[in-house]
């Protein structure tokens, strides 16, 4: 039996600030959670491990397994990180969490 294209997922190739479609399909899998994101609906991945995300919330998890953030920002206190790390879930794009300050 023949599936629709509405029941195939899509393979991608992430890009900063745009993705190329490799294969047809209507969907990705989120990289943290599996849930599926409609091609229309992606706003979040990640450039390196070539995921999507379905929120900001699982693009910082995400994020966060891959930094150790005493490396990234040693001269933060744990208040002023703990208050970047609110700032960058406002952020509408994952790849800019990678962001160093100077």
């Amino acid at each position: 039996m023949n599936k629709s294209i509405d029941d195939k997922m899509a393979l991608l190739k992430y890009r900063h600030g745009e993705f190329d479609v490799i294969h047809d399909g209507q969907y990705v899998l989120c990289g943290i959670s599996g849930k599926k994101i409609e091609i229309s609906d992606i706003k979040y991945w990640s450039v390196d491990k070539q995921e999507a995300y379905v929120s900001p919330e699982f693009a910082l998890e995400a994020y966060k397994k891959k930094t150790n953030t005493n490396q990234l920002f040693p001269q933060l206190s744990q208040k002023k990180f703990s208050y970047f790390l609110t700032l960058c879930k406002l952020l509408p794009h994952p790849d800019l969490l990678s962001i160093r300050l100077i």
